[in-house]
């Protein structure tokens, strides 16, 4: 696994690693971990002795990746952002071709983002035979994933998991969504149409492990039924903090401070997790306010110290 400690990494390894697997987790350094869990150092970016583990793996499950929130990007930040999936991916992948033909993994679960898709605010459903969209992280993921598919020649089932932002403790993407608003706008960034495409951690981590014990392959839309609109999303983060809503910080007041990633605020699209569902998988938190009173807690983001 890479990415193993991170926010769907950490839970999803200790998870696996209560129900009897045995997990190999890289990282940037070695470390001892707990029972069932093995850390060994090295990045998928860069060739290195961490390759050799792949060989006897019955799977892979690829998280790394530079974090994609960013108040702004710049041209280093896409850069990394690019490197750390297309290359990292495409590096894990020769990993798993240089292993013996009798000892690769069987299934790689490689993760991406529902920002392949197109900015949509209109109500069109986006499953996962939609088309895809040309902006900057559509091009990323596009990158990914193609990287990714290419493990499908040395015989392996390849899942590519588009997951919208991950609602709970510790998310970066959530804190910049969250704290801004707790501190500042309490309101609807723009317009507050536009639809937020979101999953709970718990449902990300048990959908990965669905995915890893099923037989799904291909895209797969990671992201709760119960999608909302941003005005939505505004008003129930006040109810869990016990605020009022305010009027919020309109689009242009946005993008002169945001460059690019204000459209990944004040657009969307609503994906919907067709492939999850019709495999049967159930999602436990699909109410968003009921997620984000498990995500938030009240206390945080009092003043600008939270930050």
């Amino acid at each position: 696994m890479t990415g193993g400690s991170g926010l769907i990494g950490s839970p999803l390894s200790e998870a696996l690693a209560g129900a009897g697997h045995s997990v190999v987790v890289l990282s940037r350094a070695m470390r001892a971990g707990p029972e069932g869990i093995e850390y060994i150092g090295g990045r998928t970016t860069s060739p290195g002795d961490w390759a050799d583990a792949v060989a006897g793996c019955d799977a892979v499950i690829h998280l790394a990746g530079e974090p994609i929130a960013s108040w702004r990007f710049s041209a280093l930040h896409r850069r990394r952002v690019s490197e750390s999936r297309i290359e990292g991916t495409r590096e894990l992948v020769a990993a798993i071709a240089a292993a013996p033909p009798g000892r690769r993994p069987r299934a790689l679960l490689c993760a991406s983002s529902v920002d392949i898709y197109p900015f949509d605010r209109s109500d069109d459903r986006y499953a996962e035979d939609a088309d895809l969209g040309e902006h900057f992280l559509a091009g990323v993921c596009r990158g990914w994933e193609e990287e990714a598919r290419a493990a499908a020649a040395f015989g392996l089932r390849v899942a590519c998991l588009r997951s919208g932002i991950v609602i709970g403790r510790g998310s970066r993407s959530f804190k910049n969504l969250a704290t801004p608003w707790k501190l500042y706008f309490r309101g609807p960034m723009g317009d507050g149409e536009q639809w937020f495409s979101w999953v709970h951690v718990d449902d990300a981590v048990a959908a990965y492990r669905f995915v890893l014990e099923s037989s799904l392959d291909g895209a797969v839309n990671l992201v709760a039924p119960g999608i909302i609109r941003q005005s939505d999303f505004a008003r129930a983060v006040a109810t869990v903090l016990g605020r009022r809503v305010w009027t919020g910080i309109d689009e242009e007041s946005l993008r002169h401070h945001l460059g690019e990633f204000a459209d990944y605020i004040v657009a969307g699209r609503r994906a919907i997790p067709l492939a999850l569902e019709r495999a049967g998988f159930r999602f436990v938190r699909a109410d968003a306010p009921a997620a984000l009173a498990a995500s938030l807690d009240p206390s945080d983001g009092d003043d600008e110290s939270a930050l």
